[in-house]
């Protein structure tokens, strides 16, 4: 560093000091908005000074500026940005979750429908029949069903040795009943609760099929559907 360079360095330097005092002399609290401030812009300018050997010589950087500021808040570009940001995601995520919702709800559909079989082949097991009597075959849900489950329809035959209801055949008529432990929640796409079946099912001595509907959101009733071999189909899907 050079005679002029090192005594324009002091003479920087100095005035830093001298400002200090300044501040010091008037009262200003050396945690005050001001002086940390002023601290901030001296760390950065002997930041920007880089020292570094040449030829033996120390020689400092020439130019860097004092910079001395405070920023709070965002600007408007900045926040613009940001519900830019937020707009898209919701478009592209709003429509996802509801049709995660829609899947998550159409469980209910499968789960119903299995328990049916269970009770379905248990029941034909003793008897050597189905039928369509869904409370005294074993079949009784409980909770808040947004799915109407069942046969749908009375069956035309009797079993030997038992008293069968045939139009106890779906769960928007044996839930209402006294003593059942399920309530009918399911809509349809209306809005109105289901009190059957859009198409019923079938209950013989060897074959039986069931369904399940309801609405979850989409543009028409979800119906799925199961047999006597444990098949389920989804045959019309609700739009999720």
């Amino acid at each position: 560093m050079s005679n002029c360079e090192g005594q324009k360095f002091v003479l920087f330097i100095g005035k830093i000091v001298s400002f200090r005092n300044e501040l010091t002399a008037r009262g200003v609290n050396e945690y005050s908005e001001n002086v940390l401030s002023f601290k901030v812009g001296i760390v950065k300018v002997l930041e920007s000074v880089e020292f570094f050997v040449s030829g033996g010589k120390m020689k400092a950087r020439q130019n860097f500026k004092v910079i001395i500021s405070n920023k709070y808040g965002f600007s408007l570009l900045e926040l613009m940005m940001v519900v830019a940001i937020i707009g898209v995601i919701s478009v592209v995520a709003i429509p996802n979750f509801t049709r995660f919702m829609g899947k998550a709800r159409a469980s209910e559909a499968s789960s119903q429908l299995a328990a049916l079989f269970t009770a379905q082949k248990a029941f034909q097991a003793e008897y050597n029949s189905f039928h369509s009597d869904l409370s005294t075959i074993g079949y009784q849900p409980t909770g808040d069903l947004r799915y109407t489950t069942g046969i749908g329809a009375a069956s035309a035959h009797t079993v030997l040795g038992i008293v069968l209801d045939p139009t106890h055949f779906s769960t928007a008529v044996n839930c209402p009943l006294a003593g059942s432990n399920c309530q009918n929640a399911a809509l349809n796409a209306a809005g109105a609760i289901m009190a059957a079946l859009t198409t019923p099912g079938s209950a013989t001595n060897t074959t039986f099929t069931a369904r399940s509907e309801g609405f979850v959101g989409g543009a028409v009733n979800d119906v799925w559907r199961i047999d006597e071999t444990k098949t389920i189909v989804n045959e019309i899907p609700g739009g999720y």
